[in-house]
């Protein structure tokens, strides 16, 4: 989403909805109401129900993008998943 220059939060959007539905999960009103009046996520302005509405057709736009990153594991999980993937495959008989 770098590559783009957008008017309302889209970015900062996503994040609050990824952090709605982990911590506190709800409908897009329900969303806008949350970020306005229970949690503090930096945001740099206030967040519309439209604003939802874009940052949801950015993500669709980008949705084989974010299955493929989100389906990799990286990092830590990665060095686990090498580490203990023989020894689970061993134990289920495979």
């Amino acid at each position: 989403m770098k590559d783009r220059s957008f008017t309302s939060p889209v970015e900062w959007t996503a994040s609050a909805m990824t952090a709605n539905r982990a911590l506190a999960p709800d409908s897009k009103r329900g969303v806008e109401e949350w970020v306005r009046e229970d949690v503090a996520l930096g945001n740099p302005e206030s967040m519309e129900l439209q604003h939802l509405y874009r940052a949801m057709d950015v993500l669709l736009e980008y949705r084989e993008i974010i299955h493929k990153e989100a389906s990799q594991p990286t990092g830590f999980a990665k060095h686990c998943l090498a580490r203990e993937e023989p020894a689970f495959l061993q134990r289920i008989g495979l």
